[in-house]
C-alpha cells in the first residue's frame, strides 16, 4: 500500500527497502479454483505529481467454468481520475479484453451460442462519485452516490451501453448505555443496457446479475433475474432495494 514504481534498489543490499515510500498501491493476487480461477496484476497512483489526478492501470485473465459453457477473459484496463473537491471524483476508464465462450453444451442458452468463440470487447466509462459517509470502513452517517455510463463499441466485436446508479444512505437509530451505534442502512442500484449497431442482444457475460452475498443474501450466486433451462442468463435491467439494521454484538468491529 506504500509502493513506489520508480524506487530501484541501487544495490543488493537495498533490495529489501526497494520500490516503498511513494504512496501507491500494487497488488498481485492469484486465485486459483476449479470452478472459478483468476490472476491480476494492477497499480494505482491516486495522486499523480501529487495533484488531483489518479492513474490505474491493470492486466488480468480469468476463466470460468458454468453448468453448460465455459468463459475465459483475458484483458487489460486503464483509468484516469480527478477529484473536484473533498467528496466528489470523476474517472474515466479504458477496458479492452478477448472474451472466449468454449465448451458449449448442447442444452445451453441460445444467447451463449450467439456469442460463441472469442469476442473483443473495449469500452470506455465515465464514473461518477460523491461520498459523503463520516467514515470508509463502517460508516454510520451519511450518503454514497455512484453513476456510471459505459459505452462499448470503438473498436472490437460487440456494441452496447451500459448505464448504472447505485445509493447508500445510513443514520444513527440508537447508540446504548456502552455507547455502541445502531445504524440503519438503506441501499439501492438501477441499471439499464441496451445493444448497439450490428451487435443484436446483450451478450451473456455483459448483462446485469443479482443474487448471492453483497446483492440479496438468501438466493444463490446469480440465482434471482431470467433462466433459460436452469442457467442464468441475466437481464438487460436491474433493480435492487433493500434496508439493513446494524447492531454490536461483541466489542467494536463484531457487529451484526
Amino acid at each position: 500500500a506504500n509502493f513506489d514504481l520508480l524506487d530501484w534498489p541501487e544495490g543488493f543490499d537495498d533490495v529489501l527497502d526497494a520500490f516503498t515510500g511513494g504512496g501507491q498501491l500494487l497488488v498481485l493476487s492469484v486465485q486459483p479454483g476449479t470452478i472459478y480461477s483468476r490472476w491480476r496484476a494492477a497499480w494505482t497512483n491516486p495522486r499523480v505529481m501529487d495533484g488531483p489526478f489518479s492513474l490505474s492501470t491493470e492486466v488480468y485473465q480469468s476463466q470460468w467454468r458454468r453448468k453448460d459453457w465455459d468463459e475465459e477473459r483475458l484483458g487489460y484496463g486503464v483509468r484516469v481520475g480527478r477529484r473536484l473537491g473533498d467528496d466528489l471524483s470523476v474517472t474515466l476508464g479504458l477496458r479492452d479484453e478477448m472474451v472466449d465462450v468454449n465448451r458449449i453444451e448442447n442444452d445451453a442458452p441460445q444467447l451463449v451460442f450467439d456469442f460463441e468463440g472469442e469476442n473483443q470487447v473495449t469500452s470506455l466509462t465515465l464514473d461518477l462519485r460523491l461520498n459523503r459517509l463520516n467514515d470508509f470502513v463502517n460508516p454510520t452517517d451519511g450518503y454514497l452516490l455512484q453513476s456510471s455510463m459505459e459505452h462499448a463499441g470503438f473498436w472490437g466485436d460487440v456494441q452496447f451501453n451500459k448505464a448504472l446508479v447505485r445509493g447508500d444512505y445510513y443514520f444513527e437509530a440508537y447508540e446504548d448505555s456502552t455507547e455502541q451505534l445502531h445504524v440503519v442502512r438503506f441501499r439501492g442500484q438501477l441499471g439499464w443496457a441496451s445493444e448497439q449497431g450490428d451487435t443484436h442482444d446483450i451478450p451473456v457475460y455483459e448483462r446485469f446479475y443479482a443474487g448471492g452475498a453483497g446483492s440479496l443474501r438468501g438466493f444463490r450466486f446469480r440465482g434471482v433475474g431470467p433462466m433459460d433451462n436452469g442457467d442464468s442468463i441475466g437481464g438487460k435491467a436491474l433493480w435492487i432495494a433493500g434496508t439493513e439494521y446494524g447492531f454490536p454484538l461483541f466489542g467494536d468491529n463484531l457487529r451484526g
